[in-house]
């Protein structure tokens, strides 16, 4: 389910970027993936306050489960569906930084089309710097 997500927010960012890019200009798409991220940083961090995850040790009984009642019970958890909101999500603003960062570095700084497509990789690698750091913080915490 969440390798859905990733691809279907993949596929709906380009297609809402691709419309969105014969009206707005290149800032115009960038101030749009802005906005997606903002207002998703906000729904989430507002409805993951009231939800509660419990996590259980899997017992033999439940790994003897079917396939469909797994995920019909997976299917049941809200924070497992805000969890696949935010990744879809998180893969519309991916496609702004990886597809029109370069333009933007090209057509503004004047740098070559190489110079920005390597230039167009500092989000991605801050992006993994930060998730290992968050990881690093979060495992070092009593109540994660």
């Amino acid at each position: 389910m969440l390798s859905q997500s990733f691809l279907v927010g993949d596929a709906i960012a380009k297609v809402v970027l691709g419309a969105a890019s014969s009206t707005l200009s290149w800032r115009g798409v960038c101030a749009l993936g802005g906005c997606v991220l903002l207002t998703l940083t906000c729904l989430v961090s507002v409805l993951l306050k009231s939800v509660k995850v419990e996590l259980h040790a899997s017992s033999s009984g439940n790994s003897r489960r079917s396939l469909p009642a797994k995920l019909r019970a997976l299917s049941k958890m809200p924070s497992f569906w805000f969890m696949c909101l935010a990744n879809g999500g998180t893969c519309f603003v991916r496609e702004v930084f990886r597809d029109w960062v370069p333009l933007l570095l090209a057509d503004v700084c004047s740098v070559s089309p190489s110079a920005a497509a390597m230039l167009g990789t500092v989000p991605s690698l801050s992006g993994a710097a930060a998730v290992l750091t968050i990881g690093f913080l979060s495992d070092k915490q009593k109540h994660r």
